[in-house]
């Protein structure tokens, strides 16, 4: 009943903001379908059709990769499907291949879940591009970020194996890659695409509106950009650039684990298709994010 209260409440205060700043959501959802259409569309569908058709290679990559897998995470080896989508792809790829992966029963569903914990992560082309040059000008200092990420995402996937007693031997029931496969993955990417865009949009309104209600202005420099990230990743990093790159590294790297609130509505939309809880991702999450900052603040410390 408390949780009902709490929700309603938070509704309720939602609409009264879409109400009485309406001048304020429109612009916010403008700016984000601005982003969508000129920046996340032409950056992950074409990845995403390319993903959806890779997946049917599952069966064959699983043989390949399986002792592997199996022997580090405890996982079949298919599972490396979503996590290469994850960490190639970047978010929210590595959800969405770990939901379709369990929907086709290649993962049993405690399998998915302690995948669904580190197989969805930021992308190269983000870290590198949009993080190490935009806010911080240097590809650089975008390759250590990345590499920091990759390497918490694969210890958070260690650190949750003993949560696996056996592995299955279930398989994809796909036949193998084939041009047939070429609609049904166009089909899944726009899915996908849609649910990305929608979480963006929604999230770029709430961020507009907590910060036209909210004294975030008052918030130090640091205190913002957390504040942003926490909710939207972009905006985050990009606050990043008034902070001395001291305390702007490893904030970037705890951001980048975490994810944020539109990541997160993404992957929450993904592993409920396929009915995975959504409370064992969100608390892999935050243990990424912590591993990402103290490895990061060590690196400033012994490198930069």
């Amino acid at each position: 009943m408390a949780k009902a209260r709490i929700s309603a409440l938070l509704i309720a205060a939602l609409l009264v903001g879409l109400l009485f700043h309406a001048q304020t959501a429109r612009a916010a959802v403008t700016e984000a379908l601005s982003l969508c259409a000129g920046v996340l569309i032409p950056a992950l569908f074409p990845f995403c059709v390319g993903m959806n058709l890779f997946l049917s290679l599952a069966e064959q990559l699983g043989t390949r990769l399986s002792s592997v897998i199996k022997r580090l995470f405890r996982l079949p080896g298919a599972a490396a499907v979503a996590l290469l989508a994850g960490l190639l792809g970047g978010y929210p790829l590595g959800a969405a291949m770990t939901a379709r992966l369990s929907q086709q029963g290649a993962l049993s569903r405690q399998e998915a879940v302690t995948l669904s914990c580190f197989s969805n992560n930021a992308g190269p082309a983000f870290v590198l591009g949009a993080v190490g040059g935009a806010v911080f000008g240097a590809a650089q200092v975008g390759l250590w970020l990345y590499l920091l990420h990759v390497f918490s995402a694969l210890m958070v996937g260690l650190l949750l194996r003993k949560r696996q007693s056996s592995v299955s031997d279930a398989r994809p029931q796909i036949s193998g890659a084939s041009l047939r496969a070429l609609p049904q993955a166009i089909s899944a990417a726009a899915g996908t695409m849609l649910n990305v865009c929608a979480a963006v949009v929604f999230s770029s309104v709430l961020l507009a509106l907590l910060c036209e209600v909210l004294p975030v202005g008052r918030l130090p420099d640091a205190g913002l950009a957390l504040f942003k990230g926490a909710i939207e990743l972009t905006n985050g990093c990009m606050a990043l650039s008034a902070l001395p790159f001291r305390r702007a590294f490893p904030l970037a790297a705890l951001m980048l684990g975490w994810g944020g609130l539109c990541v997160h509505l993404q992957a929450l939309s993904m592993l409920s298709e396929a009915k995975l809880p959504i409370s064992p991702y969100l608390r892999a999450k935050l243990l990424q994010a912590l591993l990402s900052y103290l490895l990061a603040k060590a690196v400033v410390l012994f490198l930069f």
